[in-house]
């Protein structure tokens, strides 16, 4: 399995154990899910700059907007609005993640494979 499976793999992980966290864990949990969204979009970019992805400009703002997202769902947490929250993750992440997944990972992931930077293999999102 590939680094980036390895990252994809802990994100439905961390994503599943938010998603089922009853009300006194969701913000430590949310939190470790934001270290983990840092992490892995953080590796994603280093990926992409050195091996000169053709698409970084778009890959990096779609990087950008979810963090954007999260970042205003972290005040909500802080406001204790942890309702509107759990509907963000439990309907939003799942669609944003698989269309990422399958488009701008998918290509990174070619790319890399065509640099013979990674061996890549397809990871199969199964818990979603």
């Amino acid at each position: 399995m590939s680094v980036m499976d390895d990252t994809h793999k802990e994100f439905i992980e961390l994503y599943n154990t938010l998603l089922n966290s009853d009300d006194a864990s969701f913000k430590a949990l949310f939190n470790k899910f934001m270290e983990h969204i840092h992490y892995h979009f953080n590796s994603e970019n280093e990926l992409m700059e050195q091996s000169c992805f053709p698409a970084i400009t778009e890959h990096k703002a779609e990087h950008q907007r979810v963090l954007n997202d999260l970042k205003y769902l972290e005040l909500k947490i802080k406001e204790g609005k942890l309702s509107f929250s759990r509907f963000y993750i439990k309907k939003r992440i799942p669609e944003w993640f698989k269309l990422h997944l399958v488009t701008m990972d998918s290509a990174l992931a070619a790319h890399l494979k065509s640099k013979h930077i990674l061996p890549i293999e397809r990871f199969h999102e199964k818990s979603f």
